[in-house]
């Protein structure tokens, strides 16, 4: 992706979710870094068909396959949100994480744009995201 005539490196982010819960952590994140157009929310509603999923998910990933890699976060592992993302797995090209939090996707607003691997991304996300699970108790 070029930005200002620099060739910059890009991973889209895709959140796919139960009943919105992507979309609207997507828009209390965009509230904090409204140039965070990269990312998007596919949300899985009760009573839509398995079709009907998988074509939102599609136009999602494909829509973004522009950048260099696309980064799906998924909510819960072995859902059917996350189930239907599994066909779309590239090796190099599209990743999957599952057990997203609101802490990965603000880090992912500041830094993805310094990735051009979305397995590496993918890995520090995940990492970054344990780290950020916390017993208050034990700190304070």
């Amino acid at each position: 992706m070029e930005v200002f005539g620099v060739e910059v490196a890009m991973i889209a982010v895709v959140l796919v979710t139960h009943a919105g819960i992507g979309r609207e952590m997507l828009k209390a994140l965009r509230e904090m870094f409204p140039e965070c157009d990269f990312m998007t929310s596919v949300s899985v509603e009760l009573g839509m068909s398995k079709d009907e999923i998988g074509r939102q998910i599609c136009a999602a990933v494909q829509e973004r396959e522009t950048y260099d890699g696309v980064l799906i976060l998924s909510d819960v592992f072995g859902s059917t949100p996350a189930n239907m993302c599994l066909p779309l797995l590239k090796g190099g090209k599209v990743e999957m994480v599952s057990g997203f939090n609101f802490p990965m996707l603000m880090k992912l607003a500041s830094c993805a744009d310094k990735y051009k691997d979305v397995k590496a991304l993918a890995e520090f996300i995940r990492d970054y995201g344990q780290k950020h699970i916390t017993i208050a108790s034990h700190i304070a």
